[in-house]
This record gives structure tokens, C-alpha cells and sequence, in this order.
């Protein structure tokens, strides 16, 4: 069910993701000058670490080798997230994609994202 995992991933975030290295802005992104694995990701952008290589999530990498996509069962981004969370596109787009409108920004701090994440995956409401 979509609540266990949205539970593990937002419990994901809140403590082993250190803010540096979360932004909502975008999935996944290499952003030192020398490729050193420093990447910053978003909550999705999370997930193929947090439920590991078992699980079929995987990072794709963009053309320009420094922002990157989570694909997962041959779907890419926000669909990879429908698909693996069986959450519908309004659902993904709540839990995952900044909107100005409701105040979710792509600065929003980490733990404010797990926490919408867990409120979702306890009562399935968008609030």
C-alpha cells in the first residue's frame, strides 16, 4: 500500500537526508565542479536511496551530466512516482512538485516535506 512507502521515505527525509542536500526544486543534481558525488536531491529524488536498487528506482542520468531523473518500471519523474507510489497525478504533484499557489516552494525546508509526506500517507488527505 501507498502508506507504507510514503512513510518510509518521508521517515527517510526527516532523518537521514541532511539539509544541504535536499531541495525541492529538482529531483536530482550534481552540482560540484568536480564530480565529486555531492548531489542535492528533492524527496523523490531520495527514493532510490532510501528504498534501494530492489526496488526499481533508478537515477537517469540528463544529457548535460548534472540534473538527472528518478525512472522507475520504464516511467520518468513524476509518473515514475505514480506509478511506484500508486498515487494518482493530482496525488504526485501534492507530495512532490513546488506550487507557489499553496505554499509549497522549491525552498521549503526538508523536514516541512516529510511532514506533508507522513500527513498524506496517514490520512490519504490533501490538505
Amino acid at each position: 500500500m501507498y502508506s507504507e512507502k510514503l512513510s518510509k521515505l518521508a521517515d527517510y527525509l526527516a532523518h537521514e537526508v541532511k539539509d544541504d542536500k535536499f531541495w525541492l526544486g529538482n529531483w536530482y543534481h550534481t552540482y560540484d565542479e568536480f564530480r565529486v558525488c555531492d548531489t542535492v536531491a528533492c524527496a523523490f529524488g531520495w527514493a532510490p536511496y532510501c528504498f534501494g536498487r530492489e526496488s526499481g528506482l533508478r537515477i537517469v542520468v540528463a544529457h548535460d551530466e548534472e540534473s538527472s531523473d528518478v525512472s522507475y518500471q520504464g516511467q520518468i519523474g513524476i509518473y515514475a512516482a505514480m506509478e511506484f507510489f500508486d498515487i494518482t497525478h493530482d496525488e504526485a504533484h501534492y507530495l512532490f512538485i513546488p506550487n507557489d499557489e499553496i505554499g509549497y516552494r522549491d525552498t521549503t525546508p526538508r523536514l516541512e516535506v516529510a511532514k506533508r509526506i507522513k500527513d498524506f500517507a496517514l490520512t490519504g488527505e490533501m490538505k
